[in-house]
């Protein structure tokens, strides 16, 4: 990169060290200086720009307070990872993790929210790169975002690791569709406890008011699970009444969980309706059903759970017209909220921590 006099003049609009610091601002959003690696030294910077030594030195001290670059004495300025732009041509990285999932056997979800990413990227004209979170230790995967020229972070691990070494470079990043307890950063994530209490109003409003709940173990104390489960409750203990059932099934099991639903379904007392509110055990409900000669709508009232995306699958699993109700919520909105709030942190670091639910509904289906 090559100034001559006037146009280094013209570019800085005077000699001051604010006219520097926007330019070197400009340049570091745009690529020219790394970030993760130090600035030119202060006298190289002077002759590149054509700037005193003194002015050089005002204008990176303006950069640090505002967090584009940081001092590290006896070597000078180092580009903070995240203080390109994305607007600019540098990327944003998509970590993906399959480890914390509750209730997915398939990575089929995980291939849709990445394509949504990509496309609200694509339009907002944002440069995606996607890799896997849980290929490397964490310290190798920051690593590999940093020397990217990454300047921002989504991803769906809350792997306190990935956080530390996330936070220890000061990376812009934000957290989708997971949540754990105690955790400070952005997280964009579905709305389980409403989806929970909306699938219980739904039967309750219908005359249904033996409602068995069939999910995961909630001792581990997943987000999801105590979310779901804490909606569907408070919509029970609201209307003066509890489940008749309680089933722990088996995740990322078919068998074990098509298992469970026929103890529940096959048993002398068989509840009248039922809340399966993870796509997994939708299935296992279907299934185990299907085995026994019943039928949604007929023998059992039931709500499932899924993505407006996938709401086809959904109806897939089931007879023509026996098709259940579902909560539904959508991975399109999902993403437009990431994006949307990484973009804001980015302009704004010192923001508190936001947790932002994407909002569900009840599709009542074909049997109801």
């Amino acid at each position: 990169m090559q100034h001559t006099r006037e146009t280094r003049w013209a570019a800085s609009g005077g000699r001051t060290a604010v006219a520097l610091a926007a330019k070197l601002r400009a340049d570091i959003a745009s690529g020219v200086f790394v970030q993760g690696q130090f600035m030119p030294a202060v006298r190289q910077l002077a002759r590149q720009y054509g700037f005193a030594t003194v002015t050089v030195n005002r204008a990176l001290k303006m950069l640090a307070a505002e967090g584009m670059v940081i001092s590290q004495p006896r070597h000078g300025y180092r580009v903070c990872p995240g203080a390109g732009d994305p607007e600019r041509g540098l990327p944003v990285a998509y970590l993906n993790s399959t480890r914390h999932v509750v209730g997915r056997s398939s990575d089929q979800f995980h291939k849709t929210l990445l394509m949504q990413f990509q496309q609200v990227a694509s339009r907002r004209g944002w440069p995606l790169i996607s890799a896997d979170a849980d290929g490397a230790v964490p310290k190798e995967i920051v690593r590999q975002v940093t020397a990217a020229n990454c300047c921002g972070v989504i991803t769906n691990s809350a792997e306190p690791g990935l956080w530390g070494e996330l936070r220890g470079v000061g990376m812009p990043s934000l957290l989708v569709d997971a949540w754990r307890e105690g955790f400070e950063a952005d997280c964009v994530l579905q709305d389980g406890f409403m989806g929970g209490l909306q699938a219980v109003g739904h039967l309750l409003e219908r005359g249904h008011p033996r409602i068995a709940w069939i999910g995961p173990e909630m001792v581990a104390g997943n987000a999801q699970v105590l979310e779901r489960f804490g909606g569907a409750h408070a919509g029970l203990v609201r209307a003066g009444t509890d489940f008749s059932h309680l089933v722990e099934a088996p995740l990322g099991d078919p068998g074990g969980a098509a298992k469970a639903a026929r103890t529940l379904l096959a048993g002398p007392d068989r509840p009248g309706a039922i809340l399966a509110l993870w796509q997994d055990l939708g299935a296992a409900v279907a299934r185990a059903a299907a085995e026994l000669g019943l039928l949604v709508g007929r023998d059992f009232q039931m709500v499932g759970w899924c993505t407006e995306e996938e709401y086809a699958d959904f109806g897939s699993w089931f007879p023509p017209g026996r098709v259940p109700a579902a909560v539904t919520w959508s991975i399109a909105r999902m993403a437009e909220a990431a994006v949307a709030r990484l973009k804001q942190r980015r302009a704004e670091p010192q923001l508190a921590p936001a947790t932002i639910r994407i909002p569900t509904a009840v599709i009542a289906g074909g049997t109801q």
